[in-house]
């Protein structure tokens, strides 16, 4: 059976690699800006003995290397016609809505073939979330037993939990061995909720008490979607990590919201 799913928010799925500033060329011309991702033969293609040199010698020296102000300050390409040239035969080009933030290393999403797709295991993970999610709307006693469990949980380690509550407040300041016990104490928590997430989740799709082989979800087969166009689908942004001070923004390849796959 063939399905339609419609993205509610933006998706990245990374595939482990990233894009540093030798391997797109923003625009800033276009509104919104644009980011065309380039590959190094046409760069090279594009450019003769003279600018080669130059390019090798810029790349030395810069840090993070800008594609944009390459052609523009060091070829004097003011007239775009080589950017106009690249972007024409680049892999492909998306919108960029970081703003005034400055791209630098740029999370690629899962493709095949340079295709985005959402592959069939992120498929079937939102299934499962969306089968708990209503489990507990719908099922009163499993409400009541999580959050029971939780309560229970949370007064058992009181002592722990405000440990790390402190430790956060107090910053990165403390001695060496005040930072290794935090982190014990935060692994011995993250295992406590763990083994509290997998006791919700026997309950909800185990049918006989926690035996594997009876897990409901383990008969639902979920195929990747199909391949899809990224220059259709795909822009750039960025998000900032929770409760880390002057942390660095790091930026993503993301599926649009409202597409429908």
């Amino acid at each position: 059976m063939n399905y339609k799913i419609k993205t509610l928010s933006p998706i990245h799925i990374g595939d482990g690699e990233a894009y540093s500033g030798l391997s797109y060329l923003l625009d800033n011309r276009r509104h919104p800006p644009s980011i065309s991702l380039i590959n190094e033969e046409l760069i090279f293609s594009s450019l003769d003995d003279r600018q080669i040199s130059k390019f090798v010698t810029w790349i030395e020296g810069e840090r993070p290397p800008n594609l944009f102000y390459f052609f523009k300050n060091i070829l004097n390409d003011m007239n775009f016609k080589l950017q106009n040239q690249l972007q024409k035969n680049a892999v492909y080009t998306i919108p960029n809505y970081a703003g005034k933030e400055r791209l630098k290393w740029i999370n690629s999403f899962i493709k095949q073939m340079n295709h985005p797709y959402i592959p069939g295991t992120e498929i079937k993970g939102a299934i499962r979330t969306a089968i708990l999610y209503c489990s507990l709307l719908d099922q009163k006693e499993l409400n009541v037993w999580l959050l029971d469990t939780i309560r229970k949980f949370g007064n058992k380690f009181k002592v722990e939990i405000d440990f790390v509550k402190n430790q956060r407040n107090l910053g990165l300041k403390n001695p060496s061995n005040r930072r290794q016990s935090l982190r014990d104490i935060k692994k011995k928590l993250e295992g406590k909720m763990r083994e509290i997430t997998k006791e919700l989740q026997d309950k909800v799709f185990n049918t006989n008490n926690r035996d594997a082989k009876f897990e409901i979800m383990k008969y639902v087969q979920v195929g990747d979607s199909e391949l899809l166009d990224a220059k259709k689908i795909l822009a750039v942004s960025y998000v900032k990590p929770f409760n880390i001070s002057k942390s660095p923004s790091i930026f993503y390849e993301y599926i649009k919201p409202e597409t429908e796959i």
